[in-house]
């Protein structure tokens, strides 16, 4: 699939000097099927472009008839670990970005996504990969800083000229889009995977993507990733936008994940927010093609402060309710045939009440029934 691309004129906030360098990663080398796999989730085609191409195991040079491995060259893996013999059957995409902490040139990490029926075996974990990086060492992986066209850039410019952000300020030095979000100060919003950072970034958010939710920084010392603490400037905005949970593990580890990341970013001097997606779509991307830009837009506008989100952890729930009420008093409760039993209702709407009868009748029962009450202000 050719993707051809005609970037839209950039007016007076990015003028000349500061398109960003297209390069890299040819349309030619897409297929059709990934392509479309990232437009899915809302991504624009310019981005998919710059930074989305297709491997295979192996490849042959029509013209030198020369034998080389794409996927194993991506990955610094040995080629034995593939097998001698050539395959042509495994195959995916491969996303990488840019690269803060060398100039602003193509970053060489990034993630390779197997397709489902040519899967590769992770053998240390004992499962199918969904997806696979280079190497770098126990905790080393890295983010992706998707690359833009410029239509890309003067949308996030747009979208921020409100807060005194100017592209063509001319003590700039910025030669691509990621450098001027850096030197601008530019709001962030951090998200796991790439496809959620194409899909914002096409409405005009400057979103990074980790590779995971715990990959923004280094558990064994507490510390941001390079990276990650290159764009923790004083006074930089940044929202924390993961996934919609309902399984209570996956609800803990995000909050943990979510808390952890906040502190190390205040404690550089940035402001942080949490966007809550409401669900039932689990990722970014999800709820935007469901739902819409404008949908997007409000719950980024609710996003709540670190300190207010770790705060409103305290009482929220993290087991999905069995039965919720729109009412105003509970009334009569089903007897629950679990041993343990939680009831959430605001002040005055019969807790008390309702209890009474349930306590009836299970000593009626024979159980033994323990009440523990808590009360937020």
């Amino acid at each position: 699939m050719v993707i051809s691309l005609s970037p839209a004129p950039l007016g007076a906030i990015v003028p000349s000097q500061f398109r960003p360098n297209f390069s890299v990663c040819s349309s030619a080398l897409l297929d059709a099927d990934h392509a479309q796999e990232w437009l899915d989730s809302g991504v624009d085609a310019g981005i998919i472009h710059l930074n989305v191409k297709t491997l295979h195991d192996t490849a042959i040079d029509p013209f030198t008839h020369e034998v080389s491995y794409p996927i194993a060259d991506h990955l610094n893996w040995s080629v034995t670990r593939f097998g001698h013999q050539a395959r042509d059957n495994v195959r995916g995409w491969w996303v990488s970005g840019i690269d803060p902490l060398d100039q602003w040139q193509r970053m060489e990490w990034g993630r390779l996504k197997p397709d489902a029926d040519t899967p590769v075996f992770d053998r240390a974990r004992q499962k199918t990969a969904k997806y696979l990086s280079p190497s770098l060492g126990k905790g080393s992986s890295r983010l992706v800083l998707l690359d833009v066209p410029a239509h890309i850039w003067q949308k996030v410019a747009d979208r921020h000229s409100h807060a005194g952000f100017k592209a063509q300020d001319s003590d700039s030095t910025a030669t691509s889009f990621w450098q001027w979000v850096w030197e601008q100060n530019i709001p962030i919003v951090l998200t796991e995977g790439e496809k959620k950072a194409g899909c914002l970034l096409s409405l005009g958010f400057a979103a990074i993507a980790l590779p995971g939710i715990f990959s923004g920084y280094r558990r064994d010392t507490r510390q941001l990733i390079a990276e990650l603490e290159h764009f923790a400037t004083p006074g930089r905005s940044v929202h924390i936008c993961f996934d919609y949970e309902t399984k209570p593990q996956t609800i803990k580890s995000i909050g943990l994940a979510t808390s952890r990341l906040g502190q190390l970013l205040s404690r550089a001097g940035c402001a942080v927010k949490v966007v809550a997606l409401p669900g039932p779509d689990k990722g970014v991307d999800d709820f935007v093609v469901a739902c819409g830009r404008s949908a997007f837009e409000q719950v980024y506008a609710r996003a709540a402060s670190l300190e207010v989100w770790q705060a409103s952890q305290l009482w929220a729930l993290t087991y999905k309710p069995a039965i919720d009420l729109n009412q105003p008093f509970l009334g009569d409760l089903p007897y629950p045939s679990s041993g343990l039993v939680g009831i959430k209702s605001a002040k005055g709407t019969g807790k008390t009440t309702a209890l009474q009868k349930l306590i009836r009748s299970a000593i009626a029962t024979g159980r033994k029934v323990l009440v523990i009450t808590t009360v937020f202000s």
